[in-house]
């Protein structure tokens, strides 16, 4: 599968091919500028890559994908054989990457779940949400990665997703998750 490790490919993940989204959906998601914006994808997609050990053709999901700063850093990285499955709550973000990513890359594929309870977005009453990630095949994904989504969930919502995560990932598939700790 060959992982990245020249400067070559790292240059082709630092610029990644317009558009990008406008500043209000970059600051949506904690980048105030388009420099941030484009900061965290440089710092952040190399990393992945190295920790995750994401081959050129690899399967990944993108928990939490917003408007695709993984995925256009991603879009550079990956073949046209891999296959890039980036999901999120946020209908305008997958929205923009619907019409902006995959049309370039079809074998990047963004999707809306839904959530009975969307406190992140609007003022939930707690209850226990029950998404549907029936959708995302068992044993299909190489790396599957979140970042800043744990950080936002309730224990009942993160327990879900820690299960699908388990379900999803082949044998000797790796799990790359950010998590701000008190």
């Amino acid at each position: 599968q060959g992982i990245a490790s020249n400067a070559v490919t790292w240059g082709q993940l630092a610029n990644p091919p317009p558009p990008l989204p406008w500043v209000p959906m970059m600051t949506a998601i904690g980048s105030k500028t388009e420099e941030h914006y484009l900061t965290a994808m440089r710092r952040l997609a190399p990393e992945l890559i190295r920790q995750g050990q994401i081959g050129r053709d690899a399967s990944v999901l993108d928990i939490g994908c917003g408007c695709g700063r993984m995925a256009s850093a991603f879009s550079q990285y990956l073949s046209d054989d891999a296959r890039y499955l980036g999901f999120d709550l946020w209908e305008d973000g997958i929205r923009w990457c619907q019409e902006n990513i995959t049309p370039v890359r079809p074998n990047f594929e963004f999707r809306t779940i839904k959530a009975s309870d969307d406190y992140y977005f609007l003022k939930g009453d707690g209850s226990p949400n029950q998404f549907d990630l029936g959708f995302i095949p068992s044993a299909s994904f190489d790396c599957v990665f979140a970042i800043s989504v744990f950080t936002h969930l309730k224990l009942h919502d993160a327990r879900q997703y820690f299960e699908m995560i388990a379900r999803v990932l082949k044998p000797g598939g790796r799990a790359c998750l950010t998590f701000f700790m008190m």
